[in-house]
């Protein structure tokens, strides 16, 4: 059922009514309700909410406030702003109305600067879900057809399984007709996507279990392996807080504080930055093949820098 709700203000604060009660919101659902296009909706998310708040796109077409994070809305409740923006209605026809209009939304949407809590949240790439590329891509995953991607350097014929955001940039996760192998393409650096009429029978929740393991772009189907770390007892507490990866395991504790850490991962990007972050606080105690790897890495670098 649709509800007349058509003052941005109502919008907006119903919108943020939604966050605040750590709803995931879609646009097109918005857009139903407030019986608006899903452009309005995205104009609002876009331009007036996510400048001014912890708000970010987590899949395509859905956002969520950023874990841990909390809004603290206008002093106005949600019937002070109705009554305002009815209010505001009656002089549209006042010289510069929409700009004025504007900067009071700003002002009453605007976060409480005396909030004692604050918290930075990483960038995600923007996606535009109305561009002919990701609407091919959404139809393919839909209805399993097959497509053919085209890069500047390549043309794969594939298996669309999903788009997919790691480290804030967004991929297209499929599988190569060709060899049989999962790969990533940055959807970025897609030039054009052809849907095919053929179609593809892979289990929607063999997909999701696929990407439950995936911890990077470069994952890999079927080649998983262990990591095996110490990590310092400098940086111990941060990995007993925190799971760094979802496969992360603490085996055991030792007596000086240190941590025996093992990850399970497909590919040793997984984990390659997680390991350099904390430098020279961790160790690769096996595969002995990835020791000796950022080893040798790490003696390169030396070299490259020194005078």
């Amino acid at each position: 059922m649709k509800h007349d709700y058509d003052k941005t203000v109502t919008r907006l604060i119903t919108i943020l009514s939604k966050f605040s009660q750590n709803e995931i919101v879609n646009p097109k659902e918005l857009a139903q309700e407030f019986n608006v296009s899903v452009r309005t909706i995205q104009k609002d998310l876009k331009d007036k909410l996510m400048p001014n708040f912890p708000i970010y796109m987590y899949k395509k077409g859905e956002y969520r406030l950023s874990e841990g994070a909390s809004i603290t809305k206008s002093h106005l409740t949600n019937d002070e702003m109705i009554i305002l923006s009815l209010a505001l209605s009656k002089f549209k026809d006042v010289s510069d109305f929409d700009i004025t209009t504007d900067n009071l939304l700003k002002k009453l949407l605007k976060p409480n600067l005396n909030n004692p809590y604050f918290m930075k949240y990483d960038d995600i790439e923007d996606l535009d879900i109305d561009s002919k590329i990701v609407q091919t891509i959404e139809d393919a995953i839909e209805y399993s057809n097959i497509i053919e991607v085209n890069t500047k350097n390549s043309s794969k014929i594939v298996e669309a399984y999903k788009m997919t955001n790691y480290g804030g940039i967004w991929y297209l996760f499929a599988r190569d007709t060709k060899d049989n192998k999962i790969k990533t393409f940055m959807i970025s650096k897609i030039k054009s996507v052809n849907l095919t009429s053929k179609k593809y029978n892979f289990p929607k929740h063999a997909i999701e279990q696929m990407l439950d393991k995936a911890h990077s772009p470069y994952y890999q189907d079927g080649n998983t392996y262990d990591v095996k770390v110490k990590v310092y007892s400098e940086i111990a507490h941060f990995f007993e807080q925190k799971e760094f990866l979802q496969s992360q395991e603490i085996e055991k504790k030792l007596e000086d504080g240190s941590l025996i850490i093992n990850f399970e991962i497909s590919h040793d990007e997984d984990i390659d930055n997680i390991i350099k972050a904390w430098l020279p606080h961790i160790e690769i105690i096996e595969p002995l093949r990835f020791r000796e790897k950022l080893k040798n890495e790490l003696k390169e670098y030396l070299e490259k820098i020194q005078f």
